[in-house]
């Protein structure tokens, strides 16, 4: 399940590497024309072709309706667009980016793997607070995570410890239990 999948590029290698089936979700239209021209520039390298469904809809709305369907996946991708554009907008994010991995967490399957990002500087640039929100989510869905990686930016994106706005990216990788 790719969430916030703008051009489909977590789900799409998903689908490349073998996936047996694979939903890209998106509340934009233009989001979701852009992962099915990205599935059709890989279509040949995707086994299942028939395996790969794009949703176009609110990821909660969609989480919600998935819990109460009782769905879960394997592995759950979710990389949403910057929720805290300011310090200003720092409480109201963390508040949902809680809401987003509670419910991402509850949509894996245990033993699954919950990949989730954050491209806010205000969340990111303060050590281990993403972290901290995700393991309050986790709690709060009665769920145990295991850290299988924790990175940030690749070395392209330079860091100016001058400037905290540069630390921007945070990607966590975890076992579901």
């Amino acid at each position: 399940l790719d969430c916030y999948s703008f051009s489909g590029g977590f789900g799409i290698n998903a689908a490349c590497g073998g996936a047996a089936s694979v939903t890209c979700v998106d509340s934009s239209s233009t989001a979701i024309d852009s992962a099915r021209r990205t599935f059709d520039l890989n279509i040949d390298a995707v086994e299942q072709r028939d395996s790969v469904r794009f949703v176009k809809s609110d990821v909660l709305e969609y989480l919600q309706s998935a819990q109460s369907r009782d769905e879960q996946w394997d592995a759950v991708v979710i990389d949403p667009p910057k929720l805290a554009p300011s310090r200003q907008s720092l409480q109201s994010a963390l508040s949902l980016y809680r809401r987003i991995n509670r419910m991402a967490l509850q949509a894996v399957r245990p033993g699954g793997i919950l990949v989730t990002c954050s491209c806010s500087s205000a969340v990111s640039s303060t050590p281990g607070r993403f972290l901290s929100v995700v393991q309050e989510a986790a709690l709060a869905a009665n769920r145990e995570i295991i850290v299988l990686d924790q990175s940030g930016a690749a070395a392209c994106h330079v860091l100016n410890p001058s400037y905290l706005d540069s630390v921007y990216l945070t990607c966590l990788i975890l076992a579901v239990l």
